[in-house]
């Protein structure tokens, strides 16, 4: 369900009303570079993260 904002977000950091006049390829380096840093954080989260290996579901 977080990845469905994806779209909506990128719709959000290339519209104009964030980052003014600037032409349209820059908007796009500033989503990627977000949408980068959001990846990388979740991989510096992933080791700190509780083993779920055979463990039960819980009910």
């Amino acid at each position: 369900m977080i990845s469905a904002l994806g779209p909506a977000l990128l719709a959000f950091l290339i519209s104009p009303a964030v980052f003014g006049s600037y032409p349209t390829p820059l908007p796009f380096r500033y989503a990627g570079i977000v949408m980068c840093s959001v990846f990388l954080i979740g991989l510096f989260v992933l080791p700190f993260l509780p083993e779920t290996k055979d463990k039960p579901l819980p009910e």
